[in-house]
């Protein structure tokens, strides 16, 4: 699972800051609502349309070992200090985001054990929206080059083309290695980055730089294009 908090810091990333797989886990839901007891009623009013909802969220994470003890206190303090007090908070686990609209740190304990710090994050959210699917591209971390070896060409649609796939949803930045691309027939390995643009499309590597418009690209809502990385 990837969880950040306000947009930036990352809880866990499935990789080096992982969660504990657990068989039992407990979670709750907390609600208050508003309610109006009158004297000659014989059952109260709820406004359960006013009411406020609450979910406590518990992370505990675990951290790649530090080189010494010293960098492992560091740490410790480091992470305190950068962690923010809230924000949005998302969830991604494969295609299906959570979109928590608000959440609150509540506290972080940290626990040394040698080089190794288990930070455990405790927040509170509201609101989720658990109708977002990622798309595949979304679905990778952007953080790594992406080996897109299922790439043979560079446009004509789906999984095969670069300009099939969806960028809606794919941050600026993402960048792809194509070691399977052929153009004209050749075998010609390409390092491709998804950049904010409105380029015209070229495919000719001798014309200069190859740029690709997705399927999705819209000069106004999505404008989008993949330029070739030197």
């Amino acid at each position: 699972m990837i969880v950040t908090l306000n947009s930036s810091f990352v809880i866990c990333n499935g990789t080096d800051l992982t969660l504990p797989v657990m068989d039992t886990e407990t979670l709750s839901l907390t609600q208050e609502t508003q309610v109006a007891q009158y004297v000659r009623a014989a059952w109260p009013t709820f406004f359960h349309s006013r009411a406020s909802q609450t979910i406590p969220l518990v992370y505990p994470v675990t951290y790649p070992p530090c080189a010494s003890v010293a960098a492992a206190v560091l740490q410790s303090r480091q992470i305190l200090a950068q962690c923010p007090k809230g924000g949005v908070l998302t969830e991604q686990s494969g295609s299906t985001l959570i979109t928590y609209a608000d959440a609150k740190l509540d506290g972080i304990d940290v626990m040394r054990r040698g080089l190794t710090n288990l930070f455990t994050f405790k927040l509170t959210a509201v609101d989720p929206d658990t109708n977002t699917t990622l798309s595949t591209l979304a679905q990778l971390n952007m953080n790594y080059i992406a080996n897109l070896y299922a790439i043979t060409g560079l446009m004509g649609g789906g999984s095969t083309k670069l300009d099939g796939y969806t960028t809606t949803d794919v941050s600026v930045g993402f960048t792809a290695f194509l070691p399977a691309l052929l153009i004209s027939s050749v075998a010609v390995p390409k390092m491709m980055q998804l950049v904010t643009g409105t380029d015209a499309e070229n495919t000719d590597p001798a014309a200069g730089l190859i740029i690709v418009r997705p399927d999705d690209f819209h000069s106004s809502s999505n404008p989008k294009v993949w330029k070739e990385k030197l």
